[in-house]
């Protein structure tokens, strides 16, 4: 398997693409590369339902959230990430008000909720590596063929 740098490759294929004027191919390969990690994406909702408390709607409320796949090409933090509003949780702990009582706030902890969501990403993320080496590849490809 090969191992994508996407602190330096990433960038280097964007800033061509761009210097070529060719955004629409940059545009696609975003797109791919979102598609390549929604696998993740779903294994995480999966993984919420499952892991986390049944009783009063967390899992339901957490895997019912938007998660985000936000793409950079550019910078010292170029890459793909994975980002949920409730990955709190994944320490195994939540503040709530008790019985909807938002003058009383307890913190709560659950054992087998800790690093749900860490442990769920990691388990996919192999897989959606080598999907989006196989998309930068197929990218630097064309970039070249194109003499970009």
């Amino acid at each position: 398997m090969r191992t994508v740098n996407a602190t330096t490759e990433l960038p280097l294929l964007a800033a061509r693409l761009k210097a070529a004027g060719a955004g629409g191919i940059k545009l696609q390969m975003v797109r791919a590369l979102r598609a390549a990690a929604k696998p993740v994406v779903d294994d995480l909702k999966v993984a919420a339902e499952a892991d986390l408390p049944k009783r009063g709607g967390l899992n339901m409320k957490v895997a019912g959230q938007p998660i985000k796949v936000s793409v950079r090409t550019t910078g010292a933090s170029a890459g793909v990430s994975v980002r949920a509003q409730y990955t709190k949780t994944n320490k195994g702990s939540w503040r709530h008000p008790v019985f909807g009582n938002t003058n009383v706030w307890v913190t709560q902890t659950y054992g087998p909720a800790k690093g749900w969501f860490d442990k769920t990403a990691e388990k996919g993320a192999p897989a959606a590596q080598v999907e989006m080496a196989a998309v930068l590849e197929l990218v630097a490809i064309g970039v070249n063929a194109r003499g970009f």
